[in-house]
């Protein structure tokens, strides 16, 4: 099998997934038979499609910028590069695209096209008759009288303007706002007056202030579909531009210590299809209002709230009967602030599916540290909310605990816990007098272990712990599906792998991922779980004594976890213990499975190909007269060149 080399080294003896990248090399090559040949199969007003769907969007080039700086000339990377190969398949392929305009309809102008303005005169042609959709790639060194003087005779035809950033660098909170509206004007003095845009969009959000007047003065017409982000106040702009927005998402931040009752309301309209709403500061009569306005179309919506006024909030969230998602972080300043009256009512919201609620303490928070998630508090939202299926919780009173019952599709449960007694680090289980049920919970988040001897979860199939120092706690707990553990081991303390294996029957996946624990290097031995498929240890310590010691386990015992099929490391282990480790456990003993996945940063040429063999099943020695310890191997690990 060929080597892969990404992120990481990856051996791995399936080939299963190889399958899409053949067919892939084989279309860009044109070597594709009709049997899946699109184009041969499906009618053209079909096939056209799915050659669209197949072009990078402006999402999608924007999206890939935010990892690394994207090439936007690679042969793979543009729209325009993209669609010119997709053209060099066949001359089946080639017809289609040419005689389909909308497939050209959408021009990018960027200055890292070396062949921008014949790229662009071959898009106008082409394109015929339809509409435009325009994309600007802001950057330096775009000649705009040249590029306008191509589109000037076909400026009624453009009705989408965008606006975005490739340049990862460039990305900075102010700086490409102004970058963008710089664009937007040197495009607009040199082609003048659009009349047919209907469209404009400045890409992920925008900022609305007085820079944002020109445009809006210039393309009186255009509806803005950008996300927005304000600063409440009475403003005509911000006027103009809600009224005018087209937006799915709202952002509005207000400063903590303003008067949370503006004399005058800035909203009496939102954009109409708004799905996402975020807001920071006070309670404001303006949230009041939005809730109003967005009631059948809201389902997103975030509040961080520095003056809760929780009784008024939960009157209003009975408003949005569409909302999927809420994340709530409340901000209090006195326990007080959590006491409030709820009328009763029958009204709940069944569309809600994620709840997220923190309680944040002020920065003088002395004497606030009990202060928590009360019973009362989530039994309110449980009430309204009685369909949730994921649910997470920042600061919950563990006395608190018995209301999740109230959720009965509940899936997903993300804890912390506050306690209210002195040692934070224990749970009395004696605060509740029997185990909780939770019958459809699926996977638990939490830093509070031994909170999983308190709940009954049948049908638990994932746990994630964050600061584990034992692994005890299973022999109090009832996990008979847990297929996967994920544990993050204390900071402070050396975490003991001490379970016994019959605690977890149907443990499949474990993963370990010590980027801020001790060494583990004395780790005595590891539970022989029966259907651990895969280990995943990631260590913090260079050389990864956790990874070396845990590869001479499995060395001495071979018959270890008898299912165990794949090992990831973060880091390098001894490869001549790794070998002789893999070619004892595959071919010296019986009845277990072999391991044929192993993953780790390097692996040197020289033990590449017997390292292959033994995980795809061939016997083999350590190769002669090599030194493979990673000290040796210094020199080839810092080759900038690798």
């Amino acid at each position: 099998m060929d080597f892969q080399w990404n992120e990481e080294f990856f051996l791995d003896t399936d080939d299963s997934n190889n399958t899409l990248e053949i067919a892939t090399d084989a279309v860009s090559s044109g070597r594709i038979g009709n049997s899946l040949d699109i184009v041969s199969l499906l009618p053209p007003e079909i096939s056209w499609r799915c050659i669209f769907e197949s072009l990078p969007s402006v999402e999608e080039l924007s999206w890939r910028s935010g990892f690394r700086s994207f090439p936007i000339a690679d042969p793979r990377g543009s729209y325009s590069s993209s669609l010119f190969q997709l053209t060099s398949v066949s001359t089946k392929w080639l017809d289609l695209i040419i005689h389909y305009p909308l497939l050209w309809s959408e021009i990018h102008i960027t200055s890292s096209n070396e062949d921008l303005l014949a790229t662009l005169a071959t898009f106008i042609q082409l394109s015929g008759t339809t509409p435009l959709k325009v994309v600007i790639w802001c950057g330096h060194g775009i000649e705009w009288d040249s590029i306008c003087k191509l589109l000037q005779a076909h400026k009624h035809r453009i009705n989408k303007l965008v606006l975005d950033t490739l340049i990862t660098t460039e990305r900075v909170y102010g700086v490409e706002q102004v970058r963008k509206l710089r664009h937007f004007q040197e495009f607009m003095k040199s082609l003048g007056h659009l009349s047919g845009l209907i469209e404009l969009n400045f890409g992920d959000f925008m900022k609305i202030d007085n820079n944002l007047s020109r445009p809006l003065e210039l393309l009186p017409r255009a509806r803005i579909v950008t996300g927005m982000e304000y600063e409440l106040k009475h403003d005509p702009i911000l006027k103009d531009a809600i009224e005018r927005s087209l937006a799915k998402q709202m952002t509005i931040n207000v400063d903590r210590n303003v008067d949370p009752e503006p004399r005058n309301r800035s909203f009496t309209v939102v954009p109409p299809h708004l799905q996402f709403f975020d807001f920071s500061g006070p309670h404001s009569p303006n949230v009041d209002v939005v809730f109003q306005l967005s009631r059948s179309s809201l389902r997103h919506l975030s509040l961080l709230l520095s003056v809760p006024r929780v009784g008024e909030l939960v009157e209003n969230l009975r408003l949005l009967i569409q909302l999927q998602k809420l994340r709530l972080t409340l901000l209090a300043s006195a326990p007080k602030d959590f006491r409030f009256p709820v009328k009763p009512t029958e009204v709940v919201v069944t569309s809600l599916r994620e709840l997220y609620i923190v309680i944040g303490l002020p920065d003088d928070h002395s004497g606030l540290l009990d202060m928590g998630i009360s019973g009362y508090l989530l039994q309110v939202f449980a009430s309204l909310y009685p369909c949730a299926r994921k649910v997470e919780l920042h600061r919950l009173n563990i006395r608190g605990l018995p209301a999740l019952r109230c959720f009965k599709n509940l899936e997903y449960l993300s804890l912390s816990l506050r306690t209210n007694v002195d040692n934070n680090d224990k749970i009395q289980a004696p605060l509740l007098q029997r185990r909780i049920s939770f019958p459809s919970l699926l996977y638990i988040e939490t830093g509070d272990y031994e909170i999983i001897s308190l709940l009954h979860t049948p049908k638990l199939h994932r746990l994630r712990f964050h600061h584990l120092s034992s692994m005890e706690i299973f022999e109090r707990s009832d996990l008979p599906e847990l297929c996967l553990l994920d544990i993050s081991p204390n900071p402070i303390d050396v975490m003991k792998l001490n379970v016994e294996p019959a605690h977890l029957p149907n443990l499949r996946e474990l993963r370990i991922i010590a980027d801020h624990a001790p060494i583990l290097s004395v780790l005595p031995s590891f539970p022989s779980f029966p259907c651990l498929r895969s280990i995943t240890w990631h260590s913090r310590t260079q050389m990864n004594p956790e990874g070396n010691r845990l590869c001479i386990i499995f060395l001495e015992n071979p018959g270890l976890c008898p299912s165990l099929e794949e090992l990831h490391f973060n880091d390098y282990v001894e490869w001549d213990i790794l070998f002789l480790m893999l070619q004892r456990r595959n071919f010296e003993v019986v009845g277990v499975r072999m391991i044929h996945t192993v993953t780790m940063p390097f692996v040197p040429l020289d033990f590449q190909d017997s390292f292959t063999d033994l995980l795809k099943g061939k016997y083999t020695y350590l190769p002669p007269d090599i030194d493979l310890s990673p000290e040796s191997a210094r020199e080839a690990l810092c080759d900038p060149n690798m």
